[in-house]
């Protein structure tokens, strides 16, 4: 969702793009493959799209039409299978997982494209310690890249059930590469920069009783925000949250408010979704916004 418009597909065939604010459908396409992710910078109203077969990238023409449909640009930046795409402020990396594996087509390394230079750059791999890719392989979650195109953040995790969802770090300055894997378990994926060096997350499993070991996390069976402090590993839980509220989904807004849902339903057990509330967390107070019946496929917030 960007300042004006929102893509999406109804048949996962179809791209559609339409202007929220005067409703009117501004773009639409068909295409050949299905559509699995769609991403967007919100500022430049550019919609990154990953499907079965390809990479692409939908761009705002900047001139307004009325009576046509011709408002987008739709290009085809890379050919292949990717998940979990991401693009800078300034529309110049695209983030993401790619399945490019010969030996196990699950596995998933994660790749940057620098749309400036037209290059294409491994930047972690699918393999993960010395383990045989075929057993033991990285499943990525989701991806961010902050403000001024330092960090790279990535949500990832290995086929082991239940699913042990840890956090990783790229320095595109420096090249450092971090799994933080140890102290940020469990973590719920999506989540949002707070400051330039700082990440929100939400973290904790309230149904992983009887799982597992997870004495290296705080308050494992409760999802709570935490925030992540990529130069030194820190973690910093958010406790201006009701200890009866579970958190996930966090979106940090413009106006230094963070909102987020709370779900009641197990994670991996199929239709055991009761309701879902959405939140404001604004000056250390809750605010409830929503109350929907029934879980939700996706939301955001509008930006100013």
């Amino acid at each position: 969702m960007g300042k004006n418009h929102i893509a999406y597909t109804n048949d996962l065939k179809e791209i559609i793009v339409v202007n929220y604010k005067t409703r009117k459908e501004v773009y639409r396409q068909k295409l050949n493959e299905r559509i699995e992710y769609i991403s967007v910078n919100k500022e430049k109203e550019e919609f990154v799209i990953a499907t079965s077969k390809a990479l692409y990238l939908l761009r705002n023409k900047n001139k307004v039409r009325d009576e046509d449909n011709n408002e987008f640009l739709l290009t085809r930046i890379a050919e292949g299978k990717f998940c979990c795409p991401s693009i800078s402020s300034d529309s110049r990396y695209i983030v993401c997982g790619e399945y490019d594996n010969k030996e196990n087509e699950l596995a998933v390394s994660l790749v940057m494209f620098d749309l400036l230079n037209k290059t294409k750059k491994k930047l972690l791999s699918e393999k993960i310690g010395n383990f045989s890719v075929k057993e033991v392989y990285r499943i990525i979650y989701f991806t961010a890249i902050n403000r001024i195109n330092k960090w790279i953040v990535l949500q990832s995790r290995t086929p082991a059930e239940p699913p042990y969802v840890w956090i990783s770090a790229i320095d595109l300055k420096s090249g450092t590469k971090k799994e933080f894997t140890e102290n940020t378990g469990l973590s719920n994926s999506p989540g949002c920069f707070v400051s330039e060096d700082k990440y929100l997350f939400t973290q904790g499993e309230p149904e992983y009783r009887g799982f597992g070991d997870y004495s290296t996390i705080n308050d494992p069976f409760k999802s709570k925000p935490v925030i992540l402090d990529l130069n030194t590993g820190k973690l910093e839980i958010v406790n201006d949250v009701p200890k009866d509220i579970n958190v996930f989904w966090p979106i940090c807004g413009n106006d230094k408010s963070i909102y987020f849902i709370d779900r009641n339903y197990q994670s991996f057990v199929l239709n055991r979704i009761y309701d879902t509330c959405i939140y404001r967390l604004k000056n250390k107070k809750i605010e409830l916004l929503f109350k929907v019946n029934g879980g939700i496929v996706s939301y955001d917030v509008i930006p100013n």
